[in-house]
């Protein structure tokens, strides 16, 4: 027996003592026939609503949308709402996990191990953030790489919901809210202990605790979750040293290294209409296939870390009836540090460059941002609503030390740093009782990538309850990040390199009824600008080529998406989506490198009784597309099945039990690698188990 399995009953002991079980002589009613409730109250038990939860998107509210409590169907845009224990039934256990359910988009990893989300064909390019990556209203892109890896990593135990724009949100979110948003929402309450375990190694445990008082409008409340995995037992085939002169360096064949870990705490207060919040998230993790396209040593371990540490204060003032407005002000410090060993000893190429002991890279990284926004809402008549926010916020890096055997290295200087102002103003208006027109414009200043407006134009039309429709014109865009303009010390500076600019045209139908939700969307996007870095031999880079990022692409992309639900009597939830996406690389006029043009899932959740449920999710990826250097084939399709038993309420009132399996059938799952040094791509583990208890109280 492994250390994982033999560690299980343990584990269920634990969560079991943390219930509050009932005392001796009292009734249980989840396992007594005799106190079982009656068909009208069976109707609304934990069963009936986890199917609600799926079907009746009518009744789902999202913050996201506008920024007001509204429902998701009747705003602009695309949205999906992903609620945390619809996630937990279906054994989606990472926000990396969920966001592969929505429509157009597919996750990938960096040969680093860095993960991806990629949206609608655009995303698999270095430092190039197509999300806004937001947890619980505070925003975490780095200015390092516009990245904020660490919320991929957050378990679904934690989670209330997950908020996603799909397309351009920009002129409410700005910078980096290219291809859309997701925003993390974390719980606050009921009070809850959790603790799991699986294959590799698996370990992960977390509770929520909170206390209410509202007489006093006080409540305060601790989110913390962490889990840990270890080998899963990848093997490489080859790296860039097989085959050559230098193959006797390779480690390949051999394991790759795939420890990875991640913590994330969240202490939130509110009184009256303040609400102040203190947010942790770090994510440590080996170097997977490695850094230089040669595989590391296995027994590395964890020696690559991301990490967030936020403050925010929140004030919410009511002005009038009709009119309310806030002030946020705020602190984030974003982290990023790796170890890493970038070619072998003994490696040589050519007779002036060798590494006798190997060449091994330590970076440490800091950056903080000081930022302060206000808003106001109004109300001018009951068919006319503004929406008007403006902020500053000033980045400085305060630590980017980077060694090569210990000398040090030019990289990003200590007090880099960035300035921006914004300001927008969205106008609402009802035209009838069946259209709505919302138009949006935003104004940001930098004071060292220049100034951008970004206007949004949009209109709903219900037809009837049953029918909507939606028409969208947005832009939006992408700063350059400071490893793109200050990377790389005074030769890889680039004064003229601007913002990636993103123009989209969507619509959209959604059709309703009590029993079936469906979606179709339609998309066409332009990007202009799309930054990309030259090789070259600066003055201070000894002869060796460096790297200058400048503005030198374009791209293409357009497609559909279709979503639909269905729920058969009272114990049975279908639901699938398919995407199509063609996209085009406006400098070759191929496919984009590392995009899929068809994506597909399908879900059944079955409750065959109010205290079980049985689901199971068929995830199907198309091929990737190769660049037009690349040539190979492109990377065969794979389908996925994940089987998830979940039991309520057993033995007692508040206890959850939920065991699965990934990738059932142990298909052959790789994600693209952009080079050929690895011919057999990024290969993904087999089949996988899992199990959590958790107790409600």
């Amino acid at each position: 027996m492994n250390r994982a399995s033999g560690a299980i009953p343990a584990l269920l002991a634990f969560a079991w003592l943390s219930c509050p079980f009932p005392a001796a002589g009292q009734t249980v009613a989840a396992g007594d026939a005799t106190t079982a409730p009656p068909a009208a109250a069976e109707a609304s038990s934990s069963a009936e609503e986890a199917i609600d939860n799926v079907l009746n998107l009518i009744d789902v509210e999202t913050e996201i949308a506008t920024t007001s409590r509204m429902n998701a169907d009747y705003v602009p845009g695309i949205f999906t709402v992903l609620r945390g224990s619809d996630l937990e039934e279906r054994g989606l256990l990472t926000v990396w996990e969920a966001l592969a359910t929505v429509p157009g988009i597919t996750i990938a990893i960096e040969p680093t191990g860095e993960k991806r989300a990629i949206v609608r064909g655009v995303g698999s390019t270095y430092a190039h953030s197509t999300f806004k990556m937001i947890l619980n209203g505070v925003s975490l892109n780095s200015s390092l790489n516009g990245r904020a890896s660490v919320l991929f990593d957050i378990p679904t135990e934690q989670i209330d919901r997950i908020e996603i724009i799909r397309g351009p949100g920009a002129v409410l979110y700005g910078e980096y809210a290219s291809a859309g948003v997701i925003n993390v929402i974390t719980r606050q309450d009921p009070n809850r202990v959790f603790v799991g375990a699986g294959s590799a190694n698996t370990w992960t445990g977390g509770a929520i605790l909170s206390l209410e008082q509202p007489e006093h409008d006080f409540g305060i409340s601790l989110n913390l979750a962490g889990w840990d995995a270890g080998d899963p037992g990848v093997i490489v085939g080859s790296d860039r040293l097989t085959g050559t002169q230098l193959d006797a360096f390779s480690r390949a064949p051999g394991p790759t290294n795939e420890d990875r870990q991640n913590l994330t705490g969240i202490l939130a207060l509110h009184f009256k209409d303040f609400a102040l919040s203190t947010q942790f998230s770090e994510s440590r993790y080996g170097d997977y296939f490695g850094f230089a396209e040669i595989l590391p040593p296995a027994d590395r371990g964890k020696v690559q870390s991301d990490g967030n540490l936020a403050v925010e204060g929140v004030q919410r003032v009511k002005l009038s009836p009709d009119a309310s407005a806030h002030v946020k002000l705020g602190w984030l410090l974003s982290t990023r540090d790796w170890s890493a060993e970038i070619y072998p000893a003994g490696v040589r190429f050519g007779p002036e460059t060798s590494f006798p002991d190997g060449l091994f890279q330590n970076v440490s990284y800091r950056e903080n941002l000081t930022y302060g926004e206000t808003g106001l809402s109004l109300r001018v008549k009951r068919s006319h609503a503004l929406l008007l926010g403006m902020g500053a916020s000033y980045t400085r890096v305060v630590d980017a030390d980077k060694d090569e055997n210990g000398e040090p290295m030019v990289w990003i200087d200590d007090g880099t740093h960035r300035r921006l102002f914004d300001v927008f103003l969205q106008d609402e208006f009802e035209v009838n009782d069946r259209l709505t027109v919302t138009g949006g414009l935003r104004y940001d200043s930098y004071d060292d990538v220049g100034d951008r407006f970004t206007p949004r134009v949009s209109a709903v039309y219900r037809l009837q309850d049953r029918h909507i429709f939606k028409a969208q014109y947005a832009e939006a865009f992408r700063p350059p990040v400071f490893a793109e303009t200050a990377g790389y010390g005074p030769d890889g500076y680039n004064p003229d390199i601007g913002p990636e600019l993103t123009r989209t045209i969507e619509g959209g139908y959604i059709y309703k009824d009590p029993a079936s939700d469906a979606r179709l969307t339609l998309f066409h996007s332009t990007i202009e600008g799309l930054i990309g870095s030259d090789y070259f031999v600066g003055s201070e880079a000894a002869g060796l080529p460096s790297v200058r990022f400048s503005n030198q692409g374009s791209a293409t992309v357009y497609g559909g998406e279709v979503e639909v639900a269905h729920r058969f009597g009272r114990s049975v939830v279908a639901d699938a989506n398919v995407s199509y996406v063609k996209t085009e690389d406006g400098e070759t006029g191929e496919e984009i490198e590392g995009s899929a043009s068809w994506l597909g899932n399908l879900g059944l959740t079955w409750h065959p009784h109010r205290n079980v449920s049985l689901a199971a999710i068929n995830r199907y990826v198309g091929s990737r597309h190769r660049s037009s250097a690349d040539t190979r084939e492109d990377l065969q399709p794979y389908d996925t099945v994940n089987l998830v038993l979940n039991l309520f309420d057993l033995p007692f009132n508040g206890v959850t039990v939920r065991t699965g399996l990934k990738n059932v059938f142990n298909a052959d799952v790789r994600y693209p690698a952009v080079s050929t040094a690895w011919e057999d791509d990024l290969i993904r583990p087999g089949r996988q188990w899992w199990v959590q208890i958790s107790c409600t109280f």
